[in-house]
């Protein structure tokens, strides 16, 4: 079974919804991103492509569950994650901790965006709070 469908299991199954995931996941670009840059300063360069790989993977994820039937919100986000892969792949390219620290407020400011959403698993019924679209691939939350 694909391990990010796992991942959904999983959380669903811990009692979090998928705004709280998507938090996750920025948190986790982030996170990624810094330790990489740390792994840059301490001459790890190979831990460092490693780091970026994983925080690319998730845009790359971000990106491929995004629901392009939600309007023009789906197409900023779609270029956003478009950006965000650019940057990380040129950062890793180059090794260029500067790179990876522009990347980071920009993930950190769309993750406060989620964050600020006042959804509470009693707004969202809970049929409603699994995964939609074709493949239970796509996120979406639906009120």
């Amino acid at each position: 079974m694909n391990s990010s469908i796992q991942t959904y299991e999983r959380v669903q199954a811990e009692g979090l919804n998928q705004k709280q995931l998507i938090v996750m996941m920025y948190n986790g670009i982030s996170r990624f991103l810094s330790e990489a840059i740390e792994a840059i300063d301490k001459k790890e360069l190979a831990l460092a492509h490693e780091k970026f790989d994983r925080a690319r993977k998730i845009v790359f994820h971000l990106l491929s569950t995004l629901n392009m039937e939600a309007g023009e919100i789906s197409e900023k986000l779609r270029s956003i994650y478009l950006f965000l892969i650019e940057k990380i792949t040129e950062a890793n390219m180059k090794k260029d901790p500067a790179l990876a620290k522009e990347i980071i407020p920009v993930v950190d400011n769309i993750r406060h965006g989620w964050e600020s959403i006042k959804l509470t698993d009693e707004s969202i019924p809970k049929e409603k709070r699994s995964i939609s679209g074709k493949n239970n691939q796509q996120v979406s939350i639906t009120a």
